[in-house]
């Protein structure tokens, strides 16, 4: 049976398994299944709807002003267990900002795209479309397959916030590279940029949205003084 070199992205399948596509792509995605043993795992998982999110872990909250307070909560933890439990989040909202990319994009022959997770006094929610003061997210990013450099930036009320340390993934779905806490005031796009013309820091502070280049993907979350979602 062969290796899956270029395996098909999570969120394509969900939307296989979802009746979604065109019959001509599910026919290919169809042919790329019969010889490949890792997207079938992936689709069995998705297919597998009793699986949920492990609660994250708690931390002492911040006591830095709110323009500081986006803090990292968790190293990126092992695979398996979180990639497993991660099959049912849906497609997140595209941002709001004028001229951000959306959550999915296409990037050197296969996608790009961020997920979250929120978590909310010990409750945990996937694809969330807005946040509290104190809310914590878990980061996943899919990427197609080979050496990637990637960076996380917040834009919020027109400043640049960057949450995580930078590092690199090896490609593959829903790639959970750690998490962090949000405070307001305002909409928050959240930001993933992938390759090695990531922006610097510096650019993206004083340019802000301006100053992303492709091989971006963002998701907004908008301010919410009451509800669960």
């Amino acid at each position: 049976m062969n290796a899956c070199h270029e395996p098909i992205s999570w969120l394509r399948l969900e939307h296989f398994h979802l009746g979604e596509l065109p019959q001509e792509e599910r026919g290919h995605i169809q042919a790329h299944l019969h010889d490949c043993p890792h997207c079938r795992a992936m689709l069995a998982e998705i297919e597998d709807d009793g699986r949920t999110l492990p609660p994250l872990p708690d931390t002492a909250p911040s006591a830095k002003p709110w323009y500081r307070r986006l803090d990292i909560l968790f190293p990126a933890v092992a695979g398996p267990v979180l990639v497993a439990a991660l099959a049912l989040i849906l497609v997140l909202p595209p941002s709001t900002t004028p001229g951000l990319p959306g959550p999915r994009v296409a990037y050197k022959g296969g996608e790009l795209a961020i997920d979250l997770v929120r978590e909310r006094a010990g409750v945990t929610r996937q694809s969330p479309k807005a946040y509290q003061d104190g809310d914590r997210f878990a980061v996943l990013i899919t990427t197609p397959a080979g050496e990637r450099h990637w960076d996380l930036v917040v834009l919020q009320q027109g400043q640049a916030f960057f949450p995580l340390e930078p590092g690199a993934t090896s490609g593959g779905n829903r790639t959970n590279v750690g998490a962090f806490t949000l405070t307001g005031p305002g909409a928050a796009d959240v930001c993933v940029m992938v390759g090695d013309g990531i922006p610097p820091r510096s650019e993206l502070e004083s340019r802000g949205a301006e100053a992303l280049a492709d091989g971006a993907a963002c998701v907004t979350l908008k301010q919410s003084t009451g509800g669960r979602r």
